[in-house]
Order: C-alpha cells, then sequence, then structure tokens
C-alpha cells in the first residue's frame, strides 16, 4: 500500500508501499525510514480499541493512510494558488520550475492513489473477503471510499495544474511570436 512522505523531496511530495503482511492472527508491517510514521498511527488505533481483529486494524490503517493524502493535495492547490498569482504578475523561470515541481510531485500522488484503490478492489475479490465479518467488510468498503476520494482529489488537482501550465506555454509561445515579429520588421527594415 501506497503511504504518502511527510517532508517533501526535491521540492515535491512522493510516496513509498508500504508492506502489510497477515499471518496466523498476527500482522506484521514492512516499512522504511520515510513510511515509519505509520506504525505511530497503528499503535494510536490500538489504544482507542485494543480488542480489534487484524483485519480490523489493517483496514482502519489503510483508511488513516488514504487519509493522509489530503493534506497534501491541499497544501499542493494552495501552493499552486500563489504561484499562479506570481506568473500572473511576472512569469520567470523560478516561477515555471516551481509550477513543473509541483506537477511532477502530482504524477507521483496520483500514481500512488490510484495503485492503492485498485489494490483495495484486489481485496474484495479475493477469497478472504468471503471470511471477514460484516465490521470488518464495512471497514474495507469505508478504505476503499476514502482511497477513492483521494484518487479524485489527486486527479482534479492535476488536471487544474495542467490546465495552468498549459495556459502559461500557450502565453510564452505568444510572447516570442510578438518578438520574433519585431525582429523580423526590424531586421527588413535595416536590410
Amino acid at each position: 500500500f501506497n503511504v504518502p512522505h511527510r517532508e517533501k523531496v526535491e521540492n515535491h511530495y512522493e510516496a513509498s508501499p508500504m508492506t502489510f503482511i497477515i499471518k496466523e492472527g498476527r500482522l506484521f508491517t514492512f516499512t522504511t525510514a520515510r513510511t515509519q510514521y505509520v506504525h505511530e498511527l497503528m499503535e494510536s488505533l490500538l489504544h482507542k480499541n485494543s480488542r480489534q481483529s487484524e483485519y480490523s486494524l489493517l483496514f482502519h490503517t489503510l483508511f488513516v493512510i488514504s487519509d493522509a493524502f489530503f493534506p497534501l493535495i491541499e497544501e499542493v492547490n494552495s501552493q499552486r494558488s500563489r504561484l499562479n498569482q506570481r506568473l500572473r504578475e511576472k512569469t520567470t523561470n523560478k516561477n515555471l520550475i516551481a509550477m513543473s515541481d509541483l506537477e511532477i510531485g502530482l504524477v507521483y500522488l496520483v500514481s500512488a492513489t490510484k495503485q492503492n484503490a485498485v489494490l483495495l478492489h484486489q481485496i474484495q475479490a479475493q477469497s478472504i473477503y468471503h471470511r471477514l465479518q460484516e465490521n470488518e467488510k464495512e471497514q474495507l468498503e469505508d478504505a476503499l471510499i476514502e482511497a477513492k476520494q483521494a484518487v479524485e482529489m489527486t486527479q482534479l488537482a492535476s488536471q487544474v495544474l495542467e490546465q495552468l501550465s498549459g495556459a502559461y506555454n500557450n502565453l510564452l509561445n505568444n510572447n516570442l511570436n510578438d518578438t520574433m515579429k519585431f525582429l523580423t520588421v526590424w531586421s527588413l527594415l535595416l536590410t
């Protein structure tokens, strides 16, 4: 399951996979340094309800991980708005590179959220799904809904940023065309 990083890497957010294995009533997790914070989230969930099953804990955790994408998406949207304002005032290479960084980050987030939603769909198609208790099935369904919402939010943010980038690209092309017209007329006059 893809877990968003809390810190930016090269001016954009990324996500890394985290592995969960349920074996003989035990839940094993495999993390990296950037996904280690999920253990704290799981401990918090266990403190709230220490009697939940391993599947219940897993599905709650997956729900919380999907929910962790939303603040990142909101931050990207906020950065996009500020960047758009700066680009309206003056189109600079620095601002265009910052827009490119936002686009790169959203590609990672869109991909991660899509993979998460697919994974949760696949769990429903497995034979283990039929052995789950009703409340566990509901928790899986809640995690799937949250994952789908994360996909929709990241795709929307990506589309808006892509259109904004396209608009500035067209604006720069128009400015270049105007400059070339001026230089062509000037060179004809000099000739």
